[in-house]
């Protein structure tokens, strides 16, 4: 066998001297696959959490024609995060909406009270913000799309084209048919409205204007939704109406087949909150934010109407809170 010299061996490393080590490149595969398989899984994630909170919003909460649709483009854009598909595109909108939702609905002060912040907010905002950056990562219908990128181009941008035409026509089709009934629902006779009410925190008792009242400061956790026997805390129920819930009070002293009544209504609908009140004026007061109407009685029309009208409607200031689930 011939053997090599050390000479030898120094002159092959002066004429190689960035020859890379054994194992180097696989090393950089390997690490080049794994952020392919995390960039994976927080974007399935991330479209889980746009479709779920979307389809909750477009079919169970009424946020008028706005908000509907805005819930509409979580739900469809959650969806084509989950399957990789226009992840870059549909990331910065999803993006812009967390943006908005953190500005206009959990000013910063929020940030780690009681009171839920903006920290859902701001993941998925930083999430989405990844994903416009990095792109979908592994097992996404973007590949496909990629690796056919001389067959796909024309009927790709059509499929686009198309797909924006339905969802706008979703989206006007949902704003005309949430108009009507928001038209339906109109107030009924003797509602009265309250406007520049504040909505500070605090745990101090506050002595409102109105009794039962319809808005101001209020506790930092609301009163869930519900049922109840016996009175509840003015600065908790607030901050239910608050999140778009109607308040029922009605008289302790009420019939027991009124109250059987009442209950079921309030079971039969989320958003809403019934407990005995003491001195009302008339033996039912139905409030939300900033409105207010008596009844003689739970079988009064106007009960049902003011719910259709005002259980999250346009008065509510944090549309999407929720009702329940405080501690």
């Amino acid at each position: 066998m011939k053997k090599t010299s050390v000479a030898q061996q120094t002159s092959v490393a002066q004429h190689h001297p960035t020859l890379p080590q054994k194992g180097t490149k696989h090393n950089s595969s390997k690490k080049t696959q794994l952020q392919g398989w995390g960039i994976l899984i927080l974007r399935v994630l991330t479209g889980h959490l746009f479709l779920a909170a979307g389809a909750h919003k477009f079919f169970y909460d009424d946020l008028g024609p706005l908000g509907s649709s805005l819930s509409l483009v979580e739900l469809l854009f959650g969806a084509a995060l989950i399957v990789g598909l226009l992840t870059r595109w549909v990331s910065i909108p999803l993006a812009t909406l967390m943006l908005a939702d953190i500005f206009l609905h959990h000013p910063p002060s929020y940030l780690f009270e009681q009171d839920p912040g903006y920290e859902s907010a701001l993941l998925r905002l930083a999430a989405c913000t990844t994903l416009a950056i990095t792109g979908s990562g592994k097992v996404a219908l973007d590949d496909v799309v990629a690796s056919r990128k001389s067959a796909f181009r024309p009927r790709g941008k059509l499929v686009i084209v198309v797909g924006l035409v339905v969802i706008a026509a979703l989206g006007a089709s949902l704003a005309v048919v949430l108009f009507t009934d928001r038209q339906e629902a109109a107030e009924p006779a003797g509602v009265q409205s309250f406007e520049n009410l504040s909505r500070n925190h605090t745990e101090d008792p506050v002595t409102y204007e109105q009794s039962p009242p319809v808005g101001g400061d209020h506790y930092p956790i609301w009163q869930n939704a519900g049922f109840y026997e016996e009175p509840v805390q003015n600065e908790k129920a607030v901050h239910t109406m608050e999140h778009g819930a109607v308040w029922i009070t009605y008289e302790p002293d009420l019939p027991e087949d009124q109250k059987e009544e009442l209950r079921q209504i309030v079971e039969s609908q989320e958003c809403l909150l019934a407990s005995p009140y003491p001195d009302l004026p008339t033996p039912v007061v139905a409030s939300a934010w900033g409105k207010q109407l008596r009844l003689q009685s739970v079988d009064d029309p106007g009960l049902r109407q003011f719910i259709q009208a005002y259980r999250k409607g346009p008065q509510t200031p944090e549309p999407g809170a929720s009702c329940t689930g405080a501690p």
